[in-house]
């Protein structure tokens, strides 16, 4: 298989690991506006590079990851629709809702080949959980998300072009729940936010569950942590996503030590062309990230 990259920033280095670890694919173009670290790696590789991605036009491709800062996704998306060729977006489709629902739509009834990769349920201590156990009856689910990209009350390089705290990890929080419960059925009851020049840095969301509670709490500050906690009628689950282990009741029944998110990404490729993504789902996370405080009651 064929790919090109729209897109050479950071994620791109995993991409382009999975790729060339490969024998199914073929990294052969990548586009980015700037001459990018992966960029210029990929310079006298036999990889065709460019800085506006209608030059693919012209590449025999068969698929494309678009991975862009979140604004320009559903520009991209709406460019290469109409090719035969299958189309990876990282996390978001627009962070506009109308828009995310006429892209969805026009996939379905036209029978387009768009995915949409959320890297995080694919984390091997993710498969494990849904794999092993039954959450069906859990009480409160707490994902605390950490990120180092505000540091000494400035945002960073990195952070910058990542849309802010919530629009950065949310999708990974949303589409790790939606493995185990209804995700449009999350009750919105109360959110805190804080911002840095316009920048969200902070978001607390709680919300209720059929009676039960969810929360998520994504952070900008100097750690790099990620944990979900679940509470279940007879146990308390520690899904420790950055060491990649489960302990369950103080005890460790799962431990995976490759590198985190190149695992993300190797097992998300291992799946998806055998994978059906149902688009439904993907509509009811973009509605939830988009959600506001304003319809809280």
């Amino acid at each position: 298989m064929k790919v090109a990259i729209i897109g050479l920033g950071n994620v791109s280095k995993y991409y382009i690991q999975v790729f060339s670890s490969s024998p199914n694919y073929t990294l052969v173009a990548g586009v980015d506006l700037e001459e990018t670290r992966q960029y210029l790696n990929l310079k006298g590789q036999g990889v065709k590079l460019y800085k506006d991605y209608q030059d693919l036009k012209k590449e025999d491709i068969d698929l494309l990851c678009i991975l862009t800062p979140y604004e320009r996704h559903s520009e991209i998306i709406k460019y290469f629709i109409d090719s035969d060729i299958k189309i990876l977006v990282d996390k978001l489709v627009s962070l506009n809702l109308d828009e995310v629902k006429e892209i969805l739509d026009y996939t379905i009834y036209n029978k387009r080949k768009l995915n949409i990769v959320y890297h995080y349920r694919y984390g091997s201590e993710v498969l494990y959980l849904k794999e092993r156990f039954d959450l069906s009856n859990f009480q409160d689910i707490y994902i605390n998300i950490q990120d180092p990209y505000f540091i000494n009350n400035e945002i960073t390089k990195d952070g910058k072009s990542l849309g802010g705290a919530w629009m950065d990890s949310a999708p990974n929080a949303l589409s790790f729940l939606s493995l185990f419960l209804d995700v449009s059925k999350l009750k919105l009851e109360k959110i805190e936010e804080r911002e840095k020049n316009g920048v969200n840095i902070y978001n607390l969301r709680v919300y209720s569950y059929f009676g039960k509670r969810v929360i998520i709490e994504i952070n900008w500050n100097e750690i790099n942590n990620k944990e979900t906690i679940i509470k279940t009628n007879s146990d308390l689950i520690k899904v420790q996503h950055s060491n990649q282990e489960i302990i369950v009741n103080g005890n460790l029944v799962f431990k995976n030590t490759s590198e985190r998110l190149l695992t993300h990404y190797n097992n998300f490729f291992k799946i998806f062309n055998n994978e059906q993504q149902v688009l439904k789902e993907v509509l009811e996370i973009h509605k939830k990230l988009l959600e506001r405080e304003e319809i809280c009651t």
